[in-house]
């Protein structure tokens, strides 16, 4: 026959190990569901700040560069205008350190098209050319797609060159300019290097 044991036969030391095994489980439990929550908790966090930011960069890229068919328009209305009394800026309105002068004429000037219309290189080309840039070309880009227009400057001493053509630009076709040093292969194939983007 069994026999019953009361609670009050168990030995002591029996009980604090069941307690304390079953103590052990429920830490364990604990701090992996704390683990995951936690985790969750920064993966939602980043997914939210991720999302946030990129949206944030292409409201900046939308709202700051105009059309590039608007920039060729306006480049278009000008060249065919016989009136000269018009305010446009050329390469003489702009003062330039004479340290750091480098003439137009003097400068490579590689024009890109990436996603403007058709024939953009060739006027923004023209419009070089018209203003003393005699040695400007006008060909296609090989690079993924932009959005605007970037200028690139191949070495410092180009710099303040560069930064007089983009105002040129600006003047002359209603559109934003971003310049900066040149990086890569193809913003470093002339002195001075503009991507016309979508």
């Amino acid at each position: 026959m069994i026999k019953k044991i009361k609670k009050d036969n168990v030995p002591e030391t029996t009980k604090i190990a069941r307690t304390h095994e079953k103590n052990g489980v429920e830490s364990i439990v604990i701090m992996l569901a704390s683990i995951f929550l936690v985790g969750m908790v920064i993966a939602v966090v980043v997914g939210v700040g991720y999302t946030f930011n990129k949206k944030i960069k292409n409201d900046k890229v939308v709202d700051n560069r105009p059309s590039m068919a608007i920039a060729i328009e306006a480049i278009d209305s000008d060249a065919t205008s016989d009136d000269e009394s018009q305010n446009k800026t050329t390469e003489e309105d702009v003062v330039v350190p004479e340290e750091t002068k480098i003439s137009p004429a003097d400068i490579n000037v590689n024009v890109l098209n990436n996603g403007a219309p058709a024939g953009s290189a060739g006027k923004i080309k023209d419009l070089l050319v018209k203003n003393g840039y005699a040695k400007a070309v006008a060909g296609n880009s090989s690079s993924v797609s932009i959005v605007g227009t970037s200028l690139y400057y191949s070495a410092d001493k180009f710099k303040t060159t560069a930064e007089a053509s983009a105002r040129l630009l600006e003047a002359n076709g209603s559109i934003k300019v971003v310049v900066s040093g040149a990086s890569s292969a193809e913003q470093k194939s002339g002195d001075i290097v503009i991507i016309l983007g979508k």
